[in-house]
């Protein structure tokens, strides 16, 4: 599945929390907890099947977050060079700033400029970039990570039946691995 085609199924999986900042805050806190508490995890074991999950689900969340603004991804993003977490940690932390800056200032800055959807777009794309470095470094193709993410939620929502907190909350982790697995 190309990056376009995930960025189209993601919301299908998504709850919708009843404001663009409360879903924007859900996006971003995702991404971020994906990339600073799962993906190293996963890294540290070297988990292969882990680490294309966690930078498939940390697509997930900027997939969602681009559809917030109505940011049109490419089909691909291609691997310029393997980066580090570190350099996807930046992008996502770029992200998480503008959003703490609207939630908690009511004003949306990036580099004391006002947030354009350009910016915004910059900024989702470096991290997109920096997962497809990543996945890259690992040999891991992240065509096949979104088809296994959507694989997985699948297993966890049932094909066509898009989000449910029940599910989310009582999964079937030994299924979902499989799913991944495959």
């Amino acid at each position: 599945m190309n990056l376009r085609e995930f960025q189209l199924y993601v919301p299908t999986t998504l709850t919708d929390l009843g404001s663009r900042l409360n879903n924007e805050i859900h996006m971003v806190l995702g991404a971020g907890s994906e990339i600073m508490k799962e993906l190293p995890v996963a890294m540290r074991k070297f988990d292969l099947p882990n680490i294309g999950e966690e930078l498939g689900d940390a697509e997930w969340f900027l997939c969602n977050y681009a559809n917030l603004y109505d940011i049109k991804l490419p089909l691909y993003v291609i691997p310029t060079n393997p980066g580090g977490i570190s350099s996807l940690a930046e992008a996502v932390g770029d992200i998480m700033d503008i959003t703490k800056r609207e939630f908690a200032y009511g004003k949306a800055e990036y580099n004391k400029q006002p947030v354009t959807k350009e910016i915004r777009e910059k900024l989702v794309l470096e991290a997109l970039l920096n997962i497809n470095n990543i996945a890259s470094s690992f040999k891991i193709k992240m065509e096949d990570v979104r088809d296994k993410i959507k694989a997985k939620l699948d297993v966890r929502y049932g094909k066509q039946q898009g989000f449910s907190a029940e599910k989310a909350l009582n999964r079937d982790l030994e299924a979902e691995r499989k799913a991944l697995e495959s």
